[in-house]
Order: structure tokens, then sequence, then C-alpha cells
């Protein structure tokens, strides 16, 4: 049963899911890279199975690790985040448009992709440099031709999705509407800003995103 890192044979004392991942985290940290990737037989398993990885001997299955520099891997995050907050633009204008026209079923659709978007957009912003060591609270970006602390802006969003969530549930859906069309869709515009900003401040030298060949 061959286990890879990046192609490359990599003894596991314990062959098994979670004998291997834990095997291919050391060896990556001892390399200074991140494991961001990992195939079973070619399929890549999901969070749910790498949270909790099975002790089971892996037979004759090949399990496959793929790697890259952790400062490539952030900023590559950050920039498909600052991606669909392209994206979502158009999906919160749609969802006020319809939550306007009474058409709340309609609507529910784009609120969902709303929340997990910006669910995501602070997982990234909060993981991606903490992974890194970087002080968020030090973290200046700039927005609108400003350059000033991330914190602030963090905060802001925090307020914004409260909000959201309140309107959803006192069920206003006047000031839902007003909210996606209003406040977010400016949150949208600025935190594309940041997300790039901070993404090349990470950037390693000679730029380029991530991959095991890096």
């Amino acid at each position: 049963m061959p286990i890879l890192l990046d192609n490359q044979p990599l003894a596991v004392p314990h062959a098994s899911l979670a004998g291997g991942i834990e095997a291919a985290k050391a060896a990556a940290e001892a390399r200074g890279r991140v494991v961001i990737d990992v195939l079973l037989d070619g399929r890549r398993l999901d969070p749910d199975t790498l949270a909790t990885p099975p002790s089971t001997p892996l037979g004759a299955s090949e399990l496959a690790f793929i790697t890259t520099e952790p400062k490539a891997f952030v900023s590559g995050a950050l920039l498909d985040a600052a991606e669909e907050l392209d994206r979502l633009s158009g999906v919160q204008q749609k969802a006020a448009k319809a939550i306007r026209g009474g058409e709340l079923g309609g609507a529910f659709e784009q609120l969902t992709d709303t929340v997990e978007v910006w669910d995501m957009v602070r997982r990234v912003v909060h993981e991606g440099p903490t992974l890194l060591g970087m002080d968020l609270d030090a973290a200046r970006v700039e927005v609108d031709g400003r350059r000033g602390a991330l914190e602030p802006h963090l905060s802001a969003l925090t307020a914004d999705l409260n909000e959201l969530k309140n309107a959803l549930a006192l069920q206003d859906w006047s000031a839902l509407a007003d909210l996606l069309s209003g406040e977010l869709d400016e949150r949208a515009a600025q935190f594309r800003q940041l997300l790039t900003d901070l993404a090349y401040q990470i950037r390693p030298a000679g730029g380029g995103g991530g991959g095991a060949s890096e």
C-alpha cells in the first residue's frame, strides 16, 4: 500500500488514514510546507473524513498527500475569497430585489449563498494569517486608497452579519433588503480590496500560486 507525499514514498509507522495524515503533516511541517490535499486511490477526501480519520489499515489503497508553501497557500485562499465576493455582489442585489418583490422563496437560495460566502471570508481572514503567525491586530490593509488597520473592517462585517441574522429572525424583510443592497454590498467591495491587498502582502517572493511543484 503506497503512501506518497508530493509523489515521493512516505514512511508511515501505522498504515491507516489517521496514521498517514499524522505522518504527512509532520513531514510537511519539517519541510516548511502544509498539506493542502489528500487523495485516496485518486479520490479527494472530504473534510468530514479528514476531521475524524479512521485508524483501520488501508490495505492495497494508495494514499497521496499534496503540499504547498504556506504563504502561497494562504495568499491563494485570500484571492479565491476575493473572487467569490465579486460574484456575491450580484447575488445580494438579486436577493434584495426578490424580497422587495415579495418573492421570498426565490430569495432564500441567494440568502444561503450570501451567508456561506461571508462565513468563508471570515474564516479565511482569521485562519490564514494565523497559520503564518501573523498578528491580525497589527495587520494593515488598503481600502478605497487608504491604508489602515484590518480589525475595524472585521468588526463592521460582524455587526452587519448580526444585523442580517436579526432581520431574518424578526422577518423584517424591508430591513433585510436594505442591508443586502446597501451595507453588505459596500462591504463586499471593501473586502475584495482588503483581501487582495492582504494576499499580495503575504504572497512569497516571485509570486505564484499554491501547488506541490513549488
